[in-house]
């Protein structure tokens, strides 16, 4: 296979994961706020929630989702970075903090951003110190979510699909420990949302 071709194949999966993502997050954000972050959910208007396109600047960033939105009346930017907490901690907060830069420098709103972790293991603080010379010039703070396996079944009762689908998707698991979740999900949708889940793109997602 030649090197043009596993690029392509690289971006068709970068583009496929991240419309996945926008899908996932703009049919259940409601749900999935609610768990991890109730008081920012009492301050959001769920009623708008409009995808933006990700700067050019910042496009080679997998796993970015960015919404417009207000809150408490205002016009605010939420930018949602998932990572594997296998992942190298300060590469990811260092592109959170691009990202930042670029929407601030783009929108000059405000700007809420939140890392959803997946795994087991959690982050000390939530902060990414930029320095030189030993000083440190500035503290960047985001919002962030850790999504584990051991409060799956707390997933389920608390319908929040988010979570329990980037478990599926971003976790090592056996075949029988991938269906029952495919399963669960599904079930779930339905659930939430009648024969009409069956109709969501979103859906289609599962089904693969």
């Amino acid at each position: 296979m030649s090197i043009a071709i596993k690029v392509r194949e690289k971006e068709t999966e970068s583009i496929y994961r991240n419309n996945y993502l926008q899908l996932l997050f703009e049919s259940f954000f409601n749900e999935f706020l609610l768990y991890f972050f109730p008081e920012l959910h009492q301050m959001i208007d769920l009623n708008i929630l409009l995808p933006v396109s990700v700067p050019i600047e910042i496009s080679n960033q997998n796993k970015l989702t960015i919404f417009q939105t207000k809150v408490k009346g205002n016009d605010a930017i939420i930018f949602i970075q998932i990572a594997n907490d296998k992942e190298d901690r300060e590469k990811i907060e260092n592109q959170m903090y691009q990202t930042f830069l670029s929407l601030n420098q783009r929108y000059e709103t405000i700007i809420i951003p939140i890392m959803v972790l997946i795994g087991e293991k959690t982050w000390d603080k939530n902060e990414y110190h930029v320095s030189c010379s030993n000083w440190n010039m500035v503290t960047f703070r985001y919002l962030c979510a850790e999504v584990n396996k051991e409060n799956f079944p707390q997933y389920l009762q608390e319908n929040n699909v988010i979570a329990v689908a980037l478990l599926y998707h971003e976790l090592e698991l056996s075949e029988i420990e991938r269906f029952e979740l495919q399963t669960e999900i599904l079930k779930m949708m339905i659930h939430m949302h009648g024969n009409e889940a069956e109709t969501r793109p979103i859906y289609k997602y599962f089904k693969r």
